[in-house]
Formats: C-alpha cells, structure tokens, sequence
C-alpha cells in the first residue's frame, strides 16, 4: 500500500489471535497498573488487599507479561527484532545515566549477580544452582532459562534486587 492511502478498516477475525492479543492488552494493564501503584505509593509499601509489598506484586506482573509475550512470539510465529531489542536496551542505558544518581550496569555484572542469586535460592533449598556451569556464551543454558532476553530479564532483576552492585 502507497502512503497516504486509506485502507478500511478490518478488525482480526480469528478468535485465536483474537484471545492472544486481549491477554497481552490485560497483562499490560495489569502491569502498568502495579507499576502506578509503585510510583503513587513506594515499592516497599504492603497493598492492603493482597497483604504483599508493591514490589512483589510488581515482579508478579511482569512474569505475567513475559509468559504472555512468551506465548504471542510462540503462538503467532512473532519474532521479535534482537537488534532492536539491543538497541532499545542501550537507550535505556543510555537514558539511565541522564538521571541523576542513576547506576547503569552491563550485562556481565546483570548475569553475575543473576548466578550469584540463583546460588545462593539453590542453597537454600538445598539443590544444585542451574546457573553452576553457565557462562556468558553458553546458549543451551540459556535456552533452559527460556531464552537470552527471558535470562537477561531474569538477570536484570537479580541485580535490581541487590542493589546494582
């Protein structure tokens, strides 16, 4: 289609894709939802209805939203562009250090503190960290994590929750 053409407007009318897209809308919502919730009243603040921090609930729905992205790139055969993902992550990057105070951490120390993390939760349940052979190129590691942006996410979160260090 040339630009400037006015195409009508049909609406999906397989019911498939139909549910898929509607859970991605809800889990987003959710999300932004607790992410709100975050912002008006703190992370560490206990939601009076769910007798949980924000911060809980906040990592809840965004293990929502990934299973549920997850489950659209699955379903839908929807590959999302890794060089535009690597390219937002660098702008995020990038806009983090504009904030004053802000930490930036590379990927190394995110899988660092992302292995050190799982260690420590395996020896507390007294089993064998699935991080003990990971190293940076170790793919099928990664895969078993359910794929590099899944393990990044993973990982980001660990260092999120020690603190950047």
């Amino acid at each position: 289609m040339t630009e400037g053409t006015i195409s009508p407007w049909v609406p999906e009318q397989d019911l498939f894709r139909l549910a898929v897209l509607s859970k991605l809308i809800e889990e987003c919502c959710e999300l932004s939802g607790r992410a709100a919730r975050c912002i008006s009243h703190g992370l560490e603040q206990i939601d009076p209805d769910k007798n949980r921090t924000n911060f809980e609930l906040l990592a809840e729905e965004v293990a929502d939203v990934i299973a549920c992205m997850t489950m659209l790139e699955s379903r839908l055969q929807l590959a999302p562009d890794d060089q535009r993902i690597e390219r937002k992550f660098e702008g995020y990057k990038l806009w983090h250090t504009l904030i004053p105070g802000a930490l930036v951490i590379s990927e190394e120390t995110a899988e660092a503190a992302a292995r050190e993390h799982d260690r420590e939760e395996a020896a507390q349940m007294g089993e064998a960290s699935p991080w003990s052979d990971f190293g940076p190129q170790d793919t099928d590691a990664a895969e078993w994590r359910g794929g590099r942006i899944i393990a990044m996410q993973a990982a980001l979160r660990a260092a999120a929750l020690r603190g950047f260090r």
